[in-house]
């Protein structure tokens, strides 16, 4: 997975849909494989419902690898046209974004950004600005500035497999709950964040405004710039080991 070829000889065709008979893909609620190669719009292929994400502003450019934003390109949003009881941050989550980054700025670049317009980033990653080292973090409403030491080895030109998992603690044995904050790139675990100001805020009664690459809901952050190639999401916490067999076999779901 580290080299284009490998990437552009496994993509799926379109109109792929995930096999939910591998146990990797259970409780995969959202997957955009950035396939589609013309049109507006990327298509959830989960099955799930979690939305058509359509371009914004100056037009995206599709590429033989996904789809390439930013550089005076837009980005990729829903702009709350899905609504659902689901709440899929209630307990652990997974992120995974497999992109090949262009240039990264010099603080707070944008990979998701999930906004609520009551209750702020629900699910919000910006990075930067060496090598993707990330920069901030969301969860339900409350966000945490990186505070990391680590390279990302998200490095330009190159693809990254990145992978967020957290996991929600203990909820029985009283006080304050601690959450794990789990970082992966191509398979290797680069950091460990623990914290206890994760929130679970969700719009369920309304639509949520989904973006891939955009600062949708304001501040320092800016827009990603590269390319995106795959974006997945679980309502739980992904394994190590199936991360790893994720990076091996990018599109094995």
């Amino acid at each position: 997975m580290s080299e284009l070829t490998n990437t552009l000889y496994t993509k799926p065709q379109v109109g792929s849909r995930v096999d939910y008979g591998n146990p990797i893909a259970q409780r995969l609620w959202a997957c955009y494989l950035f396939n589609e190669g013309g049109g507006k719009e990327v298509f959830d292929v989960s099955g799930m419902n979690a939305g058509v994400l359509s371009f914004t502003g100056t037009d995206p450019e599709w590429t033989q690898y996904g789809l390439a934003i930013g550089n005076g390109k837009g980005y990729v949003r829903n702009n709350k046209t899905v609504i659902s009881a689901f709440n899929p941050i209630a307990n652990s989550h997974t992120v995974r974004i497999v992109h090949i980054p262009r240039t990264w700025p010099n603080i707070y670049g944008t990979l998701l950004d999930v906004w609520d317009v009551i209750n702020g980033r629900t699910l919000s990653i910006f990075a930067g600005p060496t090598n993707g080292d990330l920069s901030f973090f969301s969860v339900g409403g409350n966000g945490t500035p990186g505070t990391f030491t680590k390279d990302f080895k998200q490095n330009v030109g190159r693809v990254s497999d990145f992978v967020w998992v957290f996991e929600r603690g203990d909820r029985t044995s009283g006080g304050s709950n601690t959450y794990k904050h789990s970082f992966y790139t191509n398979g290797e675990l680069i950091e460990t964040y623990t914290g206890v100001t994760e929130g679970s805020a969700w719009p369920t009664n309304v639509g949520y405004d989904f973006a891939v690459g955009a600062d949708i809901s304001g501040g320092p952050g800016v827009q990603y710039d590269g390319q995106m190639l795959q974006l997945q999401c679980w309502d739980r916490g992904l394994q190590p080991w199936e991360i790893q067999d994720l990076y091996s076999n990018p599109y094995a779901l």
